[in-house]
């Protein structure tokens, strides 16, 4: 695992257009030198609800219960790990693996598609979990309809889930329908880009579409917080995706610099703001 790692550091073609750590890289340096708790508290205030509310229910109901609180998908995220740590005294490198991640999690961040290596455990320790409440922990009488839902709402969820993503698959035209048509326009956009912008160019863009518009246009895509735009990079070379993100303007702020003329532009079918390219100049109210 060392030398693959070390392997894809080295290859890793971002590592010629930066110095130093890549970002996920730093965060771990200032989690291991943090001194004054403040990984702590993020981890707990920030990442813990994000994960009960959010992430752990899509990643294995495929949908949260209800979005406007974390008390019902907290509840289900709760008996999801009970379960796969209730497996420890059957297996307990299966409790240790699950642990790890969980801990991951909360230092780092988490989407549903990272549950995927533990979800087995999870399905396995969910079934575990409605066995024992049917047999140990309550009345037979509640017991059974108790451990029944939970496997309803398991199986439910995830067919509602699959169906949903198999109507979207099948729509046509599939880029308008496909996240509510998020994503229109970009391979499109991306096409100009190539045609208009020189080959070391560099584009900043909410981190959703960073990597479809590095494929799609053959340039440097980066967001405000995901990539890694060189500090001396001439504004000249840079441009910017609209509309963008706040961290997008603070940097643009930062640096001195502000938005000049479109460039190139995409009218979406939907009812969204069209996609605008700008160039990048330094702001005429800037200190040299």
């Amino acid at each position: 695992m060392l030398v693959v790692s070390i392997a894809v550091r080295a290859l890793d073609p971002r590592a010629s257009d930066s110095s130093g750590l890549f970002p996920k890289e730093s965060q771990a340096v200032h989690y291991s030198e943090d001194r004054e708790g403040g990984t702590l508290h993020h981890a707990v205030r920030v990442q813990l609800p994000y994960l009960l509310s959010d992430v752990a229910p899509n990643a294995l109901l495929g949908n949260q219960l209800y979005s406007q609180s974390i008390i019902l998908d907290g509840l289900i995220t709760v008996v999801m790990f009970s379960g796969a740590f209730m497996l420890i005294r059957r297996r307990w490198l299966w409790g240790l693996i699950v642990s790890l991640f969980l801990i991951q999690w909360l230092l780092y961040w988490s989407v549903p598609r990272y549950f995927l290596p533990i979800i087995p455990i999870l399905i396995f320790g969910w079934w575990r979990f409605a066995r024992w409440v049917a047999w140990v922990a309550i009345p037979h009488r509640v017991a059974y309809r108790v451990a029944a839902f939970l496997f309803i709402l398991y199986v439910g969820m995830n067919l509602g889930r699959t169906a949903g993503f198999v109507i979207e698959q099948r729509s046509l035209p599939f880029i308008v329908q496909y996240r509510g048509g998020d994503y229109e326009g970009v391979m499109e956009l991306g096409r100009e880009l190539r045609r208009l912008t020189p080959p070391g160019a560099w584009l900043l863009t909410p981190g959703k579409w960073r990597t479809i518009l590095t494929f799609a246009s053959d340039r440097r895509a980066a967001s405000a917080t995901l990539g890694s735009l060189p500090a001396d990079q001439d504004p000249s070379t840079v441009y910017v995706l609209e509309p963008s993100d706040e961290p997008t303007r603070q940097m643009l702020k930062s640096r001195g610099w502000e938005l000049s003329e479109p460039i190139c532009s995409f009218t979406r079918s939907s009812d969204r703001a069209p996609l605008t390219v700008h160039r990048v100049r330094t702001s005429t109210g800037a200190v040299p």
